[in-house]
């Protein structure tokens, strides 16, 4: 029992100093219940009894929710990021019931599916306490929205993160080469190897690549305006 007008009947101890009535009003026939500091526990039917010469009841639902926290946003790593490195964003909202709905979106607006895990964990209060983690491949430059939906109140509790990947100073491209000397036998070919960082949108129109000798700066091969310019050695 929650609430009785008679006697005979205990009142339930979960209910305790939290419930009335409307004595104002039960003569104009409103036999509404009021139930203070609402529990996640007190989710579900209540039926309201009523007995004058005759007998009568109706039951009524009670839904409980509570919103979530703006949610935090953490990176993992954190620093000296590059085009092309995976990264893990995790996405922290706490205190909501009932279980959220997450939404992922990337910076024009278009929701982001895969490599996504969710998980959901209630507390002592039975609120629960989501983190949602994830992980993708940095371009240039991005901006990650995660969506912390209540589906019984319609709220969203937003949290977005903007990653600006580090890039070489003054802009220089990093170019790279093997530490050790090349050996190459004579009469055979040799494979100098270079390797050079490339940012998304790249194509080869933007490319200028000479092969030089390092002492008298001779031409050795080029490669410019999107075609290889061929042997000068």
């Amino acid at each position: 029992m929650v609430h009785s007008f008679a006697g005979g009947r205990d009142q339930g101890s979960a209910y305790a100093n939290r419930t009335a009535l409307f004595p104002d009003l039960l003569a104009q026939g409103n036999a509404s219940l009021r139930l203070q500091r609402v529990r996640v526990a007190d989710e579900g039917s209540f039926t309201c009894f009523v007995s004058i010469r005759d007998f009568g009841s109706a039951a009524v639902s009670l839904q409980v929710a509570a919103p979530y926290s703006k949610p935090s946003m953490t990176l993992e790593p954190n620093k000296d990021l590059r085009p092309g490195d995976t990264v893990t964003i995790t996405c922290s909202s706490y205190r909501g019931y009932p279980e959220a709905e997450v939404l992922w979106q990337d910076g024009q607006g278009a929701p982001l599916t895969d490599n996504v895990t969710t998980s959901q964990m209630a507390n002592e209060q039975g609120l629960f306490d989501v983190h949602s983690v994830l992980r993708v491949v940095l371009g240039a430059n991005g901006t990650y929205s995660c969506l912390v939906r209540n589906p019984v109140l319609q709220q969203d509790a937003h949290g977005s993160v903007t990653i600006t990947p580090h890039r070489n100073p003054t802009g220089a491209v990093e170019v790279q080469v093997p530490e050790d000397p090349v050996v190459a036998l004579v009469g055979t070919d040799a494979t100098l190897r270079c390797s050079f960082s490339t940012e998304p949108g790249f194509s080869l129109a933007q490319l200028n690549l000479i092969w030089q000798l390092t002492d008298t700066k001779q031409l050795v091969h080029s490669f410019a305006g999107g075609r290889d310019q061929g042997s000068a050695y």
